[in-house]
């Protein structure tokens, strides 16, 4: 409802950025109206690519509990996204090394500045 009154076509750009539940929301609201937009998917459900998002890239760690890494890694690359995996991270992307991550953080935001900069990631699988 707090969307109902955006005028969508006015923008250049729009982009959704998501985590976990809000990634399968902001991709079955795209997708119902319409809204051409880019996708930042931080640690998404399989659900979330029933609504195949467009122009996307993803991020998910082989230890989050609340999504099965196996589907969701098969949909993301299905759907043609981009997806970077990280090894023994959970869903907030966090492992027991706290120097790794940092440097996870750095890759996914590093990897999400060059998404929005219309370049390719940097550290893919």
């Amino acid at each position: 409802a707090q969307l109902a009154a955006v005028g969508w076509a006015q923008y250049d750009d729009v982009l959704f950025l998501s985590k976990s539940i809000g990634t399968a929301i902001a991709a079955a609201y795209a997708q119902k109206h319409a809204v051409p937009c880019r996708h930042v998917l931080y640690t998404p459900l399989a659900l979330t690519y029933e609504f195949a998002p467009q122009h996307a890239i993803a991020f998910l760690g082989t230890a989050d509990p609340w999504s099965d890494v196996d589907a969701v890694t098969a949909q993301s690359r299905a759907n043609g996204t981009p997806i970077t995996v990280y090894a023994q991270a959970n869903h907030s992307l966090e492992t027991p090394d706290t120097l790794r991550n940092i440097q996870i953080l750095g890759e996914v935001m590093q990897n999400t500045a060059d998404f929005l900069h219309g370049c390719v990631p940097r550290t893919m699988p």
